[in-house]
């Protein structure tokens, strides 16, 4: 019983971790000693649809309430970045300065440590950001399209942390390289529960999910190879990167199989 206890202390331990660090939501105090991130992995994916939910929960709420589709998308949209606390943008900007402005390896790395925002980031935001809100505007408010909007984004933070676990880290130091060391020991025990998580939700979700949980991961691929050559791995801002790409195309190829 008293092993029992404790492996369910250390679960719920590393579930309020993996929310702190996905979201801007209060956890109680975390019990000690403090799980490593890399123990949280499992829960990314639930957290992530728990945020699926709450976004398109708003949408779903503002159509109801008669307020135009695109003008719902977009203040829904905009309160998941608030409730991220814009960890995922600001990856994905920083990755565009990077990659847009550097001559090098090195000194695409050190723009992207650079806290200042640049052109790159901006365009790139804006494009983003409007095709994920033009997206989840043109879905309709059913109870499957919930749920498929949901596997998309636990799905996606499947896809950050996978990128983590197996692409090598771009720096001998910083968060990449950090939760990768911790994590590369036991990856399928790492990131496997995380993928179960998805593709348990997804069975309640049309079956086109499917199809659309596939494209994500070749753009993941994509995504990876592309920050491979840009800089020789992944790092924070990468992994952030791939998270918003990879919802943000779920969520068009969602509008287009939903229509």
């Amino acid at each position: 019983m008293t092993e029992m206890r404790a492996f369910f202390t250390a679960k719920y331990a590393q579930c309020q971790l993996a929310i702190s660090f996905l979201t801007r939501l209060p956890v109680a105090n975390i019990a000690q000693p403090l799980p490593q991130l890399h123990q949280c992995f499992w829960a990314f994916s639930a957290v992530g649809m728990v945020i699926g939910g709450l976004v398109y929960g708003i949408f779903a709420c503002l159509i109801i309430a008669g307020v135009p589709a695109m003008m719902s998308s977009f203040a829904a949209i905009g309160s998941g970045v608030l409730l991220t606390g814009a960890l995922h943008e600001d990856g994905f900007a920083d990755m565009l300065d990077g990659f847009g402005g550097g001559q090098d390896a090195h000194a695409k790395l050190a723009i992207m440590k650079d806290s200042h925002i640049g052109s790159y980031a901006v365009i790139g935001l804006i494009i983003v950001i409007g095709i994920k809100a033009s997206s989840l505007g043109a879905v309709g408010v059913t109870l499957p399209l919930a749920i498929s909007v949901m596997v998309i984004a636990g799905a996606s933070r499947f896809f950050m942390i996978s990128v983590l676990t197996v692409m090598p880290p771009a720096r001998p130091d910083g968060l990449g390289h950090h939760y990768a060391a911790g994590a590369s020991a036991s990856t399928l025990t790492t990131v496997l529960p995380s993928l179960l998580v998805v593709l348990a939700v997804s069975f309640f979700a049309p079956a086109y999910v499917l199809l659309i949980i596939g494209t994500m991961a070749v753009i993941t691929a994509l995504t990876g190879w592309i920050a491979y050559r840009q800089i020789g791995g992944q790092t924070g801002d990468i992994c952030g990167a791939v998270q918003l790409i990879s919802e943000t195309s779920g969520l068009a190829m969602l509008a287009v199989l939903a229509s």
